[in-house]
């Protein structure tokens, strides 16, 4: 657990996560798969939340909280393959569906929200375009990572020729030339309202494939904050299912996010031979974070980690000691490390990032 200075690429802070971490407890937080694929899949994901069920009535979950979440079951196949999801004894108050079976499978009612699956799908399944590509314009999928995906033309409106054909003759140039610049006025018509969508959603990759002179072409056009963030995709794709191959959209998309948590934790080395830019230890960071002192906090979340620390009613009520809550005029509260670590994080201003058990922190 740790806190850094100014890193390239920084971590999750949406407000909806803020608002969660910050309201009171105990609640109940849930993690588990639902399988769109099988006929008959609610009822099936129904067989399987009873005994998410069972676990957190038999961990004291209230039952209100218990019939909120059993509430999404039914319908959670339609939106994906996992369900996280956060609830109080007010109802629900956290729901996010993910493109990917959890690893682990979670089911806790405790004092805080556990929003580390939360944070840890948001940074992965980040938002992106992917674009069909061809001389008349390109068909266009906005994948905000976590929301509605959007699907449209982008086209130019020019109605000169599109195809090469042989006219003969002393013609034969001429056409070529004006179909040589109907493609380009295609191009960068399609460029521009990708430019519009990719800097709209805060796209940090565009997956392009389709006709190879029309990719040529449309990086040509593109500014170049967002042509840095084209991966051609091998094979064809269609508006309507993101791609022919959606398992190529899927890894250039991880390997983005890869590469984020490569440049947070490069930096985070770097920065703990710089004095006061980084800390390491559970006991430092949270001393960062009582003085609001984090701006990004990268830490480990495992399922079975259930190391515990103290929290009051501010954010920055945060220690592994409760006297030193005590002192502060607190009546220190017990949560999970990580949870009291997160809320902390959120609520004091700072990011969280998610990372890997080895090879970092």
């Amino acid at each position: 657990m740790e806190h850094t200075g100014t890193i390239p690429v920084g971590g999750i802070a949406d407000p909806d996560l803020r608002e969660v971490a910050l309201q009171p407890g105990p609640v109940a937080s849930v993690q588990m798969a639902v399988d769109p694929a099988t006929e008959q899949a609610a009822q099936k994901d129904l067989v399987r939340w009873r005994a998410v069920r069972e676990r957190l009535a038999g961990a004291g979950a209230a039952t209100p909280a218990l019939d909120a979440l059993e509430a999404l079951v039914p319908d959670a196949h339609q939106h994906g393959t996992a369900l996280l999801a956060v609830a109080g004894a007010d109802g629900a108050r956290l729901v996010q569906y993910a493109g990917a079976a959890p690893r682990r499978e979670l089911a806790r009612w405790s004092a805080l929200a556990d929003l580390g699956p939360f944070i840890e799908r948001r940074q992965v399944e980040l938002a992106h375009l992917v674009v069909v590509v061809e001389h008349t314009g390109a068909d266009v999928v906005v994948d905000r990572g976590h929301g509605p995906v959007d699907i449209e033309r982008a086209a130019g409106a020019t109605s000169g020729p599109v195809h090469r054909a042989s006219v003969g003759g002393w013609s034969q140039r001429h056409f070529e030339e004006r179909v040589k610049h109907t493609w380009e006025e295609h191009a960068q018509a399609a460029a521009d309202r990708i430019a519009e969508l990719a800097r709209s959603v805060g796209a940090r990759v565009i997956v392009v494939s389709g006709d190879a002179r029309a990719i040529t072409l449309l990086r040509g056009a593109l500014p170049p904050d967002v042509a840095g963030l084209v991966e051609v995709a091998d094979g064809t794709a269609s508006a309507g299912g993101h791609a022919a191959e959606a398992g190529v959209v899927h890894r250039l998309v991880h390997t983005v996010a890869a590469r984020d948590t490569v440049a947070v934790l490069d930096a985070w080395r770097q920065q703990l031979g710089e004095h006061g830019r980084a800390t390491t230890g559970a006991g430092a960071t949270l001393a960062a974070l009582r003085e609001g002192n984090v701006e990004v906090l990268l830490v480990h979340d495992d399922v079975d980690d259930e190391r515990f620390a103290f929290f009051g009613p501010a954010p920055e009520h945060a220690s592994l000691d409760r006297e030193d809550l005590i002192a502060m005029g607190v009546e220190p509260r017990e949560g999970r490390l990580v949870d009291v670590a997160i809320r902390a994080a959120l609520g004091t201003g700072a990011a969280v990032r998610v990372v890997p058990g080895h090879g970092g922190p």
